[in-house]
């Protein structure tokens, strides 16, 4: 079986207000010819095609694109994220034809499709409030794929009656583990711990083929278990994370790994230095990148922006580390709190107390409707 696995496209999103379909599409002209010289029996997008459970029109034609000219020669399997409407992404995909699977609803897990000489189990990210409802367990991240890897792993074992040493591979979107972050993505944790033990995963397994981090990297586990990473860089973390897709080759006697890499539009650069250090002359190769500059002057400089901009053109985010403004800056933990926790904390000031534990839940249930819209409504 030979697949190549790919997550987190993100499919409108943009940088920093940049508009990033260019560089999306730049990646799936890239994936289209990189699966046709490799001839693979599938490619696997495990979770986040889109940014939003509303895509724009834009997005749509961005996916539509690419399904169709993948779907001409290999198989396509595609499987929501935290980010997807995993109704909306599944809408109709009863009656796709055979090269193109959607696995979306809670269902279907557990369910191994035939790919090659080899099996792919497909999973729905797993929300935990309301795959606890449909596995009868807690409500976590760690409870419910427990849950669900339980009925993989049956199936499995079933079908390794009758074909000992077939290939086995899961999609699985979560958070893992041994897994190193970027800012880029959002927290996935609503109720529940968002950690997902690596072990979890056992051993019978050939590849995990996991999507939510949008870094490239392996997990340490007892099986081969990647991350694929974006195709794109969504922030400036990412300004030194090389780009790829990962081709994958499940035989009788192992699992192989490679990276595909993915062209980029423009490079992502962060800059840092005096304003008169940033203009004159030694940042001269990243003037055509996406740029973030960091300036340390003193005071802040006049006409800061409009400068930089001049001589950066691409120019993205400014900030200004002069001493005398860094006192007045928030910290950006501060900045970047979840909803549900500022709302709990703002009980706590109110009532002179902690919220229960059930108080808590609530709050970030309804959190959640309203991030999701009525997809997930608690009952």
């Amino acid at each position: 079986m030979k697949i190549i696995h790919t997550s987190d496209w993100h499919l409108g999103r943009t940088l920093h207000g940049a508009d990033l379909s260019q560089a999306q599409a730049l990646f799936i002209d890239s994936l289209v010819g990189q699966a046709r010289r490799e001839a693979v029996d599938a490619v696997l997008i495990s979770g986040d095609v889109y940014d939003r459970a509303l895509p724009s029109a834009g997005a749509v034609d961005l996916l539509e694109d690419a399904l169709v000219r993948l779907t001409s020669f290999t198989k396509v399997i595609v499987t929501p994220g935290n980010h997807d409407s995993a109704k909306r992404l599944g809408f109709g995909s009863q009656f796709y034809r055979p090269e193109l699977v959607v696995v979306s609803k809670l269902e279907q897990v557990g369910q191994g499709l035939s790919v090659g000489d080899g099996l792919v189990y497909p999973l729905p990210y797993l929300e935990p409030l309301v795959a606890s409802r449909f596995f009868d367990t807690q409500p976590s991240h760690q409870a419910v794929m427990e849950a669900a890897l339980a009925r993989v792993h049956a199936d499995l074992a079933r079908r390794r009656q009758f074909a000992p040493q077939i290939p086995a591979v899961l999609m699985a979107h979560a958070f893992v583990s041994g897994g190193v972050t970027s800012e880029s993505e959002r927290d996935i944790s609503i109720g529940g711990m968002q950690i997902v033990s690596a072990d979890t995963f056992g051993s019978e397994l050939s590849y995990v083929a996991l999507g939510h981090l949008h870094r490239s990297q392996q997990i340490s586990a007892q099986i081969p278990m990647y991350y694929s990473g974006s195709p794109v860089p969504y922030s400036f973390s990412e300004a030194a994370v090389a780009k790829s897709s990962l081709l994958v080759t499940c035989t009788e006697s192992g699992t192989r790994v490679e990276k595909l890499p993915v062209p980029q539009l423009r490079p992502i650069s962060v800059l840092r230095g005096t304003l008169e250090e940033l203009l004159g002359g030694n940042f001269e190769k990243e003037r055509e990148s996406w740029v973030r500059a960091e300036v340390t002057d003193t005071c802040r400089p006049p006409h800061l922006h409009q400068r930089l901009l001049a001589y950066f053109p691409h120019l993205l985010s400014v900030e200004f580390f002069g001493s005398a403004h860094l006192a007045k800056l928030p910290s950006r933990s501060r900045i970047e709190r979840q909803g549900a926790e500022v709302t709990i904390d703002f009980a706590k000031q109110v009532g002179r107390r902690e919220l229960s534990e059930s108080g808590k839940k609530l709050v970030h249930e309804l959190w959640y409707q309203l991030e999701k819209g009525d997809e997930h409504a608690a009952s």
